[in-house]
């Protein structure tokens, strides 16, 4: 997420400059996009070995066609062009509700932002028309899809409060279908879940508003406990798949071919497995609250990156979870 200090930089300061960012191993996330559309709008890139340089945003108007709806990248190019006398449409944009958010608040701020089917219009302001403001962050959708899998996980009846329904559409629609129960109303989800839940054919993940890539790991490990046969596609990540082998020790039968995963469901066994990014974290939590005897996760750090305290908040509803130190 470094990388998208440079939008905010380049528009309050005319100059940025960063070094490579890090994050996990899940798949290629290249920022050649980022650097393809600043220079679209006319900024200066210099790249070196370890660091970037960007500088000197032009005023003028564009339009921004994204060959694909990258987060990040809309992200970057609305705040990087906030202060660019003139219009800025941004086509093929992503859709995720973090989107609408940032714009929101924004615009809160005095920025002028229009959110379009077809494309985002950023409408230049000055500096001296931004001004602070205070702004609730929204609940995030993949915690609170995360627990609601550990209620599937585990059986139980829980609440999730403060929560729009409608930003966990896709995820909620294959949690039915799986034999979860799922009640909503405007700012609560209600979760009851009888294990053993069913197994769902197939989920494909793609950008907002389907099924979203976060996800995807945590259902791998649900699904390793369903009963009857999984199929997952990963369409955006290559390398989303790395918790299948650690769910393979603990008894699933997990078989990659490409970016296909068949998840027949078994009873899992808890034992010692591995963390190699944030949700695949999540899911081993998933999967060892569902399993028979102790499981102890390396590499939780992880897992610390996207959730703020998940062993407390699993501990309220009853589970015996804990951080080693």
């Amino acid at each position: 997420s470094s990388v998208i200090f440079a939008g905010a930089m380049l528009a309050r300061n005319d100059r940025v400059n960063f070094s490579y960012p890090g994050g996990c191993t899940i798949g290629k996330r290249p920022i050649n996009w980022h650097l393809k559309y600043f220079k679209n709008i006319g900024i200066d890139v210099c790249e070196s070995e370890t660091n970037v340089i960007c500088e000197n945003v032009p005023n003028n108007n564009n339009d921004i066609f994204l060959e694909y709806p990258s987060v990040g990248v809309t992200e970057n190019i609305i705040l990087a062009t906030l202060f660019v006398k003139g219009v800025t449409r941004i086509f093929n944009y992503a859709k995720e509700p973090e989107i609408i958010e940032l714009c929101t608040f924004l615009n809160k701020m005095g920025a002028m932002i229009i959110i379009r089917p077809e494309y985002i219009l950023v409408i230049g302001v000055s500096k001296n028309d931004i001004h602070d403001v205070q702004f609730t962050i929204g609940t995030d959708r993949i915690v609170a899809g995360t627990y609601i899998m550990c209620v599937g996980a585990t059986g139980g009846e829980v609440i999730l409060e403060k929560i729009n329904p409608c930003v966990l559409g896709e995820p909620l629609y294959w949690l039915k279908k799986s034999g979860i129960k799922i009640d909503y109303g405007n700012d609560y989800i209600k979760v009851t879940s009888d294990v053993p839940i069913k197994g769902v054919s197939k989920v494909i993940t793609n950008p907002y508003p389907e099924f979203p890539t976060d996800l995807q790991p945590q259902l791998m490990a649900l699904m390793s406990k369903a009963s009857g046969i999984s199929v997952i596609v990963e369409n955006v990540f290559e390398n989303r798949f790395k918790t299948a082998d650690e769910l393979n020790k603990m008894g699933a039968d997990v078989v990659i071919n490409g970016r296909r995963a068949l998840i027949c469901g078994k009873e899992l066994q808890g034992c010692d497995v591995t963390a190699y990014d944030l949700r695949s974290g999540a899911s081993l939590v998933i999967a060892g609250l569902g399993a028979k005897g102790k499981t102890r996760i390396n590499n939780a750090e992880y897992i610390y990156r996207g959730y703020e305290d998940i062993c407390r908040d699993l501990s309220e509803l009853g589970a015996d979870i804990h951080k080693e130190i």
